[in-house]
């Protein structure tokens, strides 16, 4: 979605903070748009391994066929190719080349799916010749970490460095994970607070109700969601639930000064990536660093650094979800729909979450990566709960201006079932799969 560039102040000072997120509120009548942001994970349909970076079989090799085929140009870092961009949207590339659909924002649901439709014939017009499969999935299936190659791009190098210091499965979560994330606009500091800290509550029901990455190096370790299980390890200090946004005011001010207190990563200056040692941002502006004090472009990329469940931009980022396949995915897109940008349904889902301690959110979400919708909250199940709020949702859609309460039905099977797309999968590969990987890859691929 749209990012303002701010660079007409030469500083970062608490006056201008104060202002930053008021800068992007949508005034009515302007319309409130949605916008994905789409992982996909490339492997070899034969051997259901991670494709390389480098190489005409590889990411290069794709993005070439993108440029030549579908009109997308090429952006380099050095003389190595890291995205593409078109008048569709852009193509970036996570640290171990997944590849990721950055759509623009909309105002249906039915415009998003012609992205992602449209994205995904591209995606096989170009791999069909280089044994290449891309599968929406959580979790690289059968890659071991140590195989898969690192994309050559500044950022990940300081960021690979800095987060293998901070978690255990830092570099899983860069290197095998993969994600759907909706986008939201907010029309007032009030509405962008509430679905804040409304989504936030909601974290671990959609972390479950989702769930979709069993796999990991050819085995099923046990939790459902593996991918958020890798973000649980990845760095407390800018990963999981906000606290401050849970429990405190409801004001950008607050969450403000939450992220003043979180350690930087890097700083651009000359096209040189500089490490921060976790200095906070607090810090910075107060004394400086490499002999600069903070531009806009700092504020701007040291949000791009923070890892939340749900994360607040110049638009609302949910982030919890495992990468599904198109139905399910259209029918997450519907659920945040449904449930944030009509008030009274986050109004009733809030009352639903609200009487709940953090340590019981954290453990809710952990627990939820591990059973899906059989985690319990305060006796009642993940199950209950998501029937309730679907039904929020529902009435959510019905009083917004189109009617796109259909895309909710995959997901209300999956509710009605009491089991995840994880589990789903499992019961494939344990059963007519049996466990071979390319009937996981056959059955998965977009």
């Amino acid at each position: 979605m749209e990012n303002n560039c701010l660079s007409h102040c030469e500083t970062v000072d608490h006056n201008y903070l104060q202002g930053y997120f008021h800068r992007f509120v949508k005034k009515v009548p302007t319309p409130l748009l949605m916008g994905v942001e789409s992982e996909l994970l490339g492997v070899n349909e034969q051997t259901g391994l991670a494709i390389p970076y480098e190489g005409p079989q590889g990411i290069e090799g794709v993005l070439e066929g993108l440029i030549q085929r579908f009109g997308w140009v090429p952006l380099f870092e050095g003389k190595k190719m890291i995205a593409l961009e078109s008048d569709r949207g852009e193509i970036h590339l996570e640290p171990g080349a997944q590849l990721e659909l950055s759509g623009l924002p909309v105002s249906s649901i039915w415009e998003i799916s012609n992205q992602l439709r449209r994205h995904d014939e591209e995606l096989k017009n170009v791999s069909r010749d280089k044994n290449i499969a891309w599968l929406p999935l959580g979790m690289q299936p059968f890659s071991p970490l140590k195989d898969i190659a690192w994309v050559p791009k500044g950022r990940y190098g300081v960021m690979r460095k800095y987060l293998g210091e901070k978690g255990t499965q830092a570099h899983c979560m860069m290197k095998q994970t993969a994600t759907l994330q909706a986008n939201l606009d907010y029309c007032s500091e009030e509405d962008a607070m509430k679905k804040f800290r409304t989504s936030l509550a909601l974290a671990p029901v959609v972390t479950g109700l989702f769930a979709n990455s069993p796999f990991l190096e050819g085995e099923t370790p046990g939790p459902l969601s593996l991918r958020a299980q890798a973000w649980m390890n990845t760095d407390p200090d800018r990963c999981g639930l906000i606290q401050e946004v849970l429990e405190g005011d409801l004001n950008f001010e607050s969450y403000i000064r939450y992220l003043l207190k979180i350690p930087m990563i890097f700083i651009i200056r000359d096209g040189k990536w500089l490490d921060m040692g976790g200095r906070t941002f607090e810090d910075f502006m107060n004394h400086g660093a490499y002999g600069f004090f903070p531009a806009p472009e700092d504020w701007e990329l040291f949000l791009t650094s923070l890892f939340p469940e749900v994360r607040l931009n110049p638009f609302l980022e949910l982030r919890s979800v495992d990468r599904n396949n198109l139905d399910f995915s259209l029918g997450l897109l519907a659920f945040w729909k449904g449930l944030l940008m009509d008030s009274r349904a986050y109004e009733a889902a809030w009352e639903l979450m609200k009487n709940v301690s953090f340590e019981e959110r954290v453990q809710f979400l952990n627990d939820a990566s591990f059973f899906a919708l059989k985690a319990t909250l305060n006796n009642h199940s993940l199950q209950d709960l998501a029937k309730e709020l679907i039904s929020y949702a529902e009435k959510g859609l019905k009083r917004l201006s189109e009617d796109e309460t259909f895309y909710l039905e995959p997901v209300k099977e999956l509710i009605q079932e009491g089991i995840s797309p994880a589990e789903r999968l499992l019961k494939r590969w344990k059963g007519t799969w049996g466990h071979d990987p390319k009937k996981l890859i056959a059955g998965c691929r977009i």
